[in-house]
C-alpha cells in the first residue's frame, strides 16, 4: 500500500496520457470516417451529373439508398454548399 502511494502521481500522469493518446484516435477515426462519407457523397453526385441521369435534386431516400449514408448525416449537411452548385 505504501508503494502505491509513494507512485500515485506517476500513475495518473501514466493514465492521462494513455486517456488522451486514445482520444486522439478516436477523433483522428471519426473525422476519417466523415471525410469518406464526404468524398462518397461528392463522386456521386459529380457522377450523377456527369452522366446526364440527375434530374433536378434528388430526394434524401435516393442519396440514403445510394451513397448509404443516414438520413441525418445528409440533412447536417456532409458537404460544403460550394460543392453542391459544381
Amino acid at each position: 500500500m505504501n508503494w502505491f502511494m509513494n507512485n500515485l502521481g506517476i500513475i495518473a500522469n501514466f493514465s492521462a496520457i494513455i486517456t488522451a493518446i486514445v482520444a486522439l484516435f478516436g477523433y483522428g477515426t471519426y473525422r476519417w470516417d466523415q471525410c469518406g462519407k464526404r468524398r462518397r457523397l461528392e463522386s456521386y453526385l459529380k457522377s450523377e451529373k456527369a452522366i446526364g441521369a440527375d434530374q433536378g435534386q434528388p430526394s434524401l431516400p435516393h442519396l440514403m439508398a445510394n451513397v448509404g449514408m443516414t438520413e441525418a448525416e445528409l440533412i447536417t449537411g456532409q458537404l460544403p454548399q460550394q460543392a453542391y452548385r459544381t
